[in-house]
């Protein structure tokens, strides 16, 4: 969220380096990276198994990382919340469409922006429930912007509530839907592989609105959590020779430590 050139703003001040994220507020949503970060942010961890019987040549093993907070709120730490939910995603719509027919498909729902700038995430969601009825939008996972930016650069915001859908399935006719419901209906294109549907959560992730309590992506229909369960992500500490749990490595100094 750091911006490239020098932003002049209202009162002539010169800005280098910032952007105006933090000034955007909808309903209690803000735009990723405003909040705090925690002490042991990107700070660097070792892991390691000691179980020196099983592993070849009887030595240890260790493996290094930053750790993270994982919050979409930290400045620091919130890319790895973005991959963390953009890998999520992936897999559940990519077990979804295993060996079925279609793909899923990128959809950009806006409602009448004068009335929408009016009225709460709650009623814009069931105002959203109203549209996906006219177009027949059954399963897929939404994704809530509450801005738009004017500039290509992202720097400034505006309010402009919309939704972008990854959505399964046919969609109604554009001209038909917009004559019913005054929305605007936009279709991004198809997502053919892992690789595009990963891509597109992640970039949507990045300038989507983020609120304590309330699910960034939210999943419908047949990929619900009601209705289709995904395996949890694979624990990755643990030791490949042995496969015990890793647990944290601390350094210790000693007179045959190098200075």
């Amino acid at each position: 969220a750091k911006a490239t050139k020098i932003i002049v703003d209202e009162q002539g001040n010169i800005h280098k380096g910032i952007t105006y994220w933090s000034q955007a507020l909808f309903d209690g949503f803000v735009l990723p990276a405003q909040g705090r970060s925690k002490p042991y942010c990107k700070k660097w961890i070792s892991w390691g198994c000691n179980n020196t019987k099983q592993h070849p040549n009887g030595k240890h093993y260790a493996e290094h990382e930053q750790k993270t907070c994982k919050t979409a709120h930290c400045p620091l730490c919130f890319e790895s919340w973005i991959n963390r939910q953009a890998n999520r995603t992936t897999r559940r719509l990519a077990k979804f469409t295993k060996n079925k027919k279609y793909h899923f498909r990128h959809i950009v729902l806006s409602p009448p922006q004068e009335r929408a700038k009016t009225m709460s995430y709650i009623e814009l969601k069931k105002w959203l429930a109203f549209a996906l009825k006219v177009a027949n939008i059954q399963t897929f996972a939404a994704i809530f912007h509450p801005f738009s930016f004017q500039d290509k650069e992202n720097i400034h915001p505006y309010i402009s509530p919309h939704f972008h859908l990854l959505v399964y399935g046919k969609v109604t006719n554009t001209t038909e839907f917009n004559n019913k419901t005054q929305w605007l209906i936009k279709n991004k294109g198809d997502m053919k592989t892992d690789v595009d549907i990963f891509n597109c959560v992640r970039y949507l992730l990045s300038h989507c609105g983020v609120k304590k309590g309330t699910h960034t992506v939210r999943y419908l229909g047949d990929v619900s959590y009601r209705k289709l369960k995904v395996e949890k992500d694979p624990h990755n500490h643990v030791c490949p020779h042995c496969e015990l749990p890793l647990t944290i490595f601390f350094i210790k100094n000693s007179p045959k430590s190098v200075k």
